[in-house]
């Protein structure tokens, strides 16, 4: 993907620079310029971390913008990347709320009955809590919640 860049480092930049009132390009402008340009302020927290944009999406505005209407985006939704790992693409991205979207991981990992059950088990054996909540993908909040009963209470 850096390969892409440098190929195509006029383009990418055209693409940041051009101030356009379309909020759907300036969604895609943004998510470009956090992945490829290092001189943008958040380009340490994806780009810097290997964070891109899919090819699909990359080669084409109208592809991105009509994953975003079909997934139901409208003013005051965002886009989340389901691993905070992955790559933004249609596999790893799905519309939240700001709520939502500001809780990060928490309300959208899918606990199950049986990772609750593990995650008490693993607790009671001694792990820390802190082990757990990266493990799991939940806040330490959360996790302590689940240990206390007092989420998930079966």
């Amino acid at each position: 993907m850096r390969e892409y860049y440098r190929k195509n480092r006029e383009q990418v930049r055209k693409k940041q620079q051009s101030y356009c009132r379309n909020r759907y390009r300036v969604i895609y402008n943004t998510i470009i310029a956090r992945c490829y340009l290092s001189s943008h302020k958040s380009y340490d927290r994806y780009g810097g971390r290997g964070i891109r944009m899919c090819q699909e999406w990359l080669d084409s505005f109208e592809v991105f913008r009509d994953w975003l209407l079909a997934n139901g985006w409208k003013q005051g939704l965002h886009i989340h990347r389901t691993d905070k790992d992955g790559d933004y693409s249609p596999q790893n991205c799905i519309i939240v709320t700001a709520a939502e979207h500001v809780r990060g991981n928490d309300k959208l990992t899918k606990l199950t009955w049986k990772k609750v059950a593990e995650i008490r088990h693993l607790y009671i054996e001694g792990f820390r809590v802190s082990d757990l909540a990266k493990e799991f993908g939940i806040s330490h909040g959360q996790l302590y919640k689940i240990v206390t009963n007092r989420s998930w209470v079966g």
